[in-house]
């Protein structure tokens, strides 16, 4: 009852009734409906390369209706954009450069924003610098890097060594 169910609402919402469930039983039934389905997909794609061709054609066709003035504009309009760009770079390497900053540490778009930004990677910079400066060692402390007892021999500076140990 249920299975009826099931296809009327099928029915019902496509408005053409879908054939009956058979399960596949070999692996012959599973070749021969793969093989039906795959012809069917391929089907519905055999003429993409009409398509692909036409579509082709006509870009080339809009391209050919362009007239020269609209050529000329769309040139006038990339020049300009590109010019802009190289403008731009040039700013920022100018303030970069007399910022003594890298170039590729400051943004903005305006002249303004960009030596903002090279302002801000001084303070940066210098707020770095003051946070890591070395602090005077403590009295009395030395550097494990300096080498008084270079001077004696290894046994000498084992026993040194030695009585530093007890004593300490």
């Amino acid at each position: 009852m249920s299975e009826t169910t099931a296809t009327e609402t099928d029915e019902t919402q496509s408005g053409a009734t879908l054939p009956e469930f058979e399960p596949i039983l070999s692996q012959e039934d599973f070749d021969k409906r793969t093989k039906a389905r795959v012809a069917r997909a391929t089907a519905k794609f055999a003429d993409y390369d009409q398509y692909k061709a036409a579509a082709t054609e006509l870009a080339q066709l809009k391209q050919a209706n362009l007239t020269e003035e609209q050529r000329q504009s769309e040139r006038i309009r990339a020049l300009e954009t590109e010019l802009q760009t190289e403008r731009h770079a040039n700013l920022r390497r100018d303030i970069a450069v007399a910022k003594n900053v890298p170039a590729h540490r400051i943004t903005g778009s305006t002249r303004e924003e960009l030596e903002q930004s090279a302002d801000d990677y001084i303070a940066e910079v210098a707020e770095r610098s003051q946070a890591t400066k070395p602090t005077k060692p403590a009295a009395g402390l030395k550097s494990g890097a300096s080498n008084t007892d270079s001077r004696m021999d290894p046994k000498e500076r084992a026993a040194a060594a030695l009585r530093q140990w007890r004593s300490g």
